[in-house]
């Protein structure tokens, strides 16, 4: 996290224009020769970035070249793009591994093309730092001083905003003298949270896992795979519920559709038949049953966290993915009492 913003009045911050906007990506690549924009540029267009990954590479290179706001960062935080493989193992069957392991094949396929003279880990480090501190609204990559000082809090004491000419951090209460001004850097997970800033919460409410039912080729007219962010308060997996029902539908449900007055256009958001949703929840319940089978047993986690003693990083990865076993328990206890209610 970041070094901490402390308040220096009562009352409301008033908005604050930042002048220069030190390590811009725009002022990077105004700077920057025509072999470097031109190589991130390609890395880019190849992997789908969306231009993201090339201000994160040359606002990493304008800091590394002696940018005026270098000296006031912290060291870079320890996010999992710079672990190596013996690390990430550790993160087990989050999809925070696989993303982390193609984060840093990308950023090091970047440092490849462009030929550096400064090492891979140098390189992936003030990655992780841009990448970590960095205002990233689309399309905007720029490193803003007093701002990326706030750090995170679920009950931040400011908000953040750029209205296209002023950055604004803006006190939501009065705020004492030596408070923190902290902000929100948005309801993220976990594993969010590690991956792109390297810390976590000890007990995070967003806590979230991407969970997906892939389509049945087999299945004539079938939907894409359904894909969604589970949370320990979310229902129990509507998008999947949805594709499961469009992939298990029978004569039968299409005929219950027409008696319904609905020209056989089914609303697939709604259960269709007794028989068709006892047999969606319990395919989605097979699913988050082997999901769960793919990690450790959650008891064996909160165990190595209660005895402490865990080097930080061993630590966070323990809390991601402890918190992606407790919400696919919570979304397979629903799937039971739902196929009570359906019996």
């Amino acid at each position: 996290m970041a070094p901490a913003l402390g308040a220096r009045r009562r009352g409301k911050a008033s908005s604050t224009r930042v002048e220069g906007r030190p390590a811009q990506a725009e002022a990077a690549r105004a700077e920057a020769p025509a072999s470097i924009t031109d190589v991130v540029d390609g890395v880019d267009a190849r992997v789908g970035g969306g231009g993201m990954l090339a201000s994160a590479v040359l606002c990493a290179l304008k800091l590394v070249a002696g940018d005026a706001l270098a000296a006031t960062l912290p060291p870079p935080p320890d996010v999992p793009a710079r672990w190596d493989d013996a690390r990430l193992e550790a993160l087990e069957a989050s999809p925070l591994r696989a993303r982390a392991a193609q984060t840093r094949r990308l950023w090091t396929h970047c440092h490849a093309a462009l030929g550096l003279a400064m090492g891979l880990d140098a390189f992936l480090a003030v990655l992780a730092l841009v990448r970590s501190r960095a205002y990233s609204a689309r399309p905007l990559l720029t490193m803003v001083p007093v701002l990326e000082m706030a750090n995170h809090d679920l009950a931040p004491a400011a908000s953040k905003d750029f209205d296209g000419e002023r950055f604004r951090l803006e006190a939501l209460a009065d705020l004492e003298a030596g408070d923190e001004v902290t902000i929100s850097y948005g309801p993220l997970s976990n594993a969010e949270l590690l991956g792109t800033y390297g810390f976590v919460l000890d007990s995070n409410p967003r806590d979230a896992l991407a969970f997906a039912v892939a389509a049945d080729d087999a299945v004539p007219g079938s939907r894409p795979s359904a894909e969604e962010s589970l949370g320990l308060h979310d229902k129990l997996a509507p998008g999947a519920l949805r594709c499961l029902r469009e992939r298990l539908v029978t004569h039968e449900d299409s005929v219950n559709a027409a008696i319904r007055g609905v020209d056989g256009a089914m609303d697939f958001g709604l259960p269709l038949t007794l028989r068709n949703e006892r047999e969606a929840v319990a395919a989605l319940a097979r699913e988050f049953d082997g999901r769960l089978a793919s990690y450790s047993p959650p008891a064996d986690d909160a165990a190595r966290l209660e005895i402490g003693g865990l080097p930080t990083w061993e630590e966070n990865a323990v809390r991601v993915r402890l918190g992606e076993k407790l919400v696919l328990l919570q979304q397979l206890e629903r799937a039971a009492k739902s196929l009570e209610t359906l019996q």
